[in-house]
């Protein structure tokens, strides 16, 4: 029984990245932008999966 109900146990593992159509749809819209200076270059979806990576 235990041999079982180890194969069928899935676990989901916390995403390391999120991609550009989602993170502008689901979470740009929850984060203050900047109004003065530079603009990142890189881009914050970019940005937002390098934090998730260190995380």
């Amino acid at each position: 029984m235990s041999e079982i109900s180890s194969k069928t146990k899935t676990t989901t593992s916390i995403p390391t990245q999120v991609s550009e159509e989602d993170f502008n749809e689901l979470i740009d819209p929850h984060l203050s932008m900047p109004k003065r200076g530079p603009k990142c270059q890189i881009g914050y979806h970019k940005l937002f999966n390098y934090i998730l990576k260190v995380l």
